[in-house]
């Protein structure tokens, strides 16, 4: 299961989230559904649709809700957020309504940092349950780095 280590808020409702408490600084983010989601290998109990970074944790959660909301509303969304963009395109927000959809986030001192978080909760993910978040469609190279370290570590990961 991912490691929720100290750091990362508590999850909030995507659809009713105070975007004031959102920190503008970088870091990584998880976005999840409020229900279990069945995997290749196991259940996903978190419900986690997809696992991201930024330089702007505010203005990268913003850009999602605001791409899944124009694209549920018939339109064109002014700014891209790829997760957004798949969520709508696949047909997502059909079983996942935006009001089921829920987030947290790890602030970090800088970008490096946070693709360093990323590919950790990812590394983890895939150990569980051997594929990514239904959103995340790519990987970065910190993810493999990540990868070995936990399959080589001698403790388990729980």
């Amino acid at each position: 299961m991912v490691n929720w280590q100290s750091g990362w808020s508590r999850w909030a409702p995507i659809s009713s989230a105070n975007i004031s408490e959102i920190p503008t600084r970088p870091g990584a983010y998880v976005i999840a559904t409020n229900r279990e989601l069945t995997r290749a290998v196991g259940t996903d109990k978190e419900g986690i649709i997809d696992i991201g970074e930024s330089l702007n944790l505010k203005t990268r959660l913003q850009s999602f809700w605001r791409c899944a909301q124009a694209l549920l509303e018939g339109e064109r969304p002014k700014w891209g957020h790829m997760a957004g963009v798949r969520y709508r395109q696949l047909g997502f927000h059909q079983i996942f309504p935006l009001e089921t959809l829920r987030f947290r986030w790890l602030v970090v001192p800088d970008k490096e940092g946070a693709r360093r978080q990323e590919a950790l909760k990812m590394a983890e993910y895939f150990l569980d349950h051997w594929e990514l978040p239904p959103l995340n469609y790519s990987l970065n190279r910190e993810f493999y780095d990540c990868l070995w370290d936990l399959k080589h570590v001698d403790t388990p990961l729980v």
